[in-house]
Parts: structure tokens; C-alpha cells; sequence
């Protein structure tokens, strides 16, 4: 039930996936609750998804499909990488606002953005939603493979008019930060 740019993408992969294959099996693990708490309550609910990462990561072919920014965000689902690296399963890190996540990556003393670098490396792959997020993140890819998947809305799910005849429109949905790109 999140809201925001994130838990839309992945309820956008989920139901392509399913329109896809109908073998597939999605367990979708949030790290984070919908609303602001305390950090008792926090460190409850990362724990529970911990838990559930760990059990939907023990089914023979599962991947995991890490969906982060930068912040605390990277922090919460830092331990998914290392979770997944050490059960031996295969890692997409797709990441969210990749120039805001660089930025996050390269600050802070030399050992701590060396500790971000080696955590995002942990992922067989590395996903942004553009070419410009990839070449964003190329430096911190390594020798990661960057793949790009668009954010978008499931158009199935919307029937809009023919545009001839309409007048021009350009919609953002999206928070109006310069980390979102709004202003280029």
C-alpha cells in the first residue's frame, strides 16, 4: 500500500511480470512503513522485512530485486545486498534518482563512501530508469553491468483519447525537486 515513485515501479514490474509468465512469484518485501514513526517502530519493521527477504530468498530460484535511493533509504536495504550475496542468489539494485543516489555515494570520508561503493557492487546488476542515470552511475558501477529500466505507469491500466485534436499537455507526476529532474 506505499506510495511514491518506488512501490509504483514495483507494482509495475509485478504486474508485468504476471502478464508475462503466469509461473512467476513475486514477494514483495517492504523495509520501510508508509508512515513516519518512531525508530523503535522502525527497527521493528526493517527486522519483519529482513525476515521475509530471507524466507522468499530461500526458494531455490529466487533473485532479488532490490528497489533503493540514497539516504536512509540505501542504509535500510543495504543488509538485502549482503542478505542475497551471501545466499549465493542472483542481484538487481535498481536504483531511484540515480544523480541523487551518486551524490549520496561519493560523501562522507574516504572509508565511508568506499563501504557504499563495495555494498552497491554486491549486486549482479545495476538498474537506472534512463541513459543519463546510467552514464550517472557508470563510475560506480565498476564492472557491474548498468541496465536501464523505465519508470512508467502500466498503460493498460489507462485509455486516454487519440492526441489529435487535444491540446498539447505535459504532465510530472513526481515530487518538484531538482533531484527528479523537473527542472531539465
Amino acid at each position: 500500500n506505499a506510495k511514491g515513485g518506488i512501490a509504483a515501479s514495483a507494482r509495475a514490474l509485478t504486474t508485468s511480470l504476471r502478464r508475462q509468465n503466469e509461473d512467476v512469484r513475486v514477494a514483495y518485501v517492504a523495509t520501510s512503513g508508509a508512515l513516519p514513526t518512531s525508530l523503535p517502530v522502525s527497527l521493528w519493521v526493517a527486522v519483519v522485512a529482513y525476515a521475509g527477504f530471507w524466507r522468499a530468498l530461500r526458494e531455490g530460484r529466487a533473485i532479488a530485486h532490490i528497489n533503493t535511493s540514497w539516504g536512509r533509504d540505501f542504509w535500510r536495504n543495504a543488509p538485502l545486498l549482503a542478505l542475497a550475496r551471501l545466499l549465493h542468489r542472483q542481484t538487481i539494485l535498481h536504483v531511484h534518482v540515480p544523480w541523487a543516489f551518486q551524490a549520496f555515494m561519493t560523501r562522507g570520508p574516504r572509508p565511508l563512501s568506499s563501504l557504499k561503493r563495495r555494498l552497491a557492487r554486491l549486486a549482479d546488476v545495476i538498474v537506472a530508469p534512463c541513459e543519463s542515470g546510467v552514464a550517472t552511475l557508470s563510475e560506480l558501477a565498476g564492472s557491474r553491468p548498468l541496465r536501464i529500466v523505465p519508470n512508467g505507469v502500466a498503460p493498460a491500466d489507462f485509455r486516454s483519447p487519440p492526441l489529435v485534436g487535444r491540446a498539447r499537455l505535459v504532465t510530472f507526476l513526481g515530487w518538484l525537486v531538482p533531484a527528479k529532474g523537473v527542472y531539465d
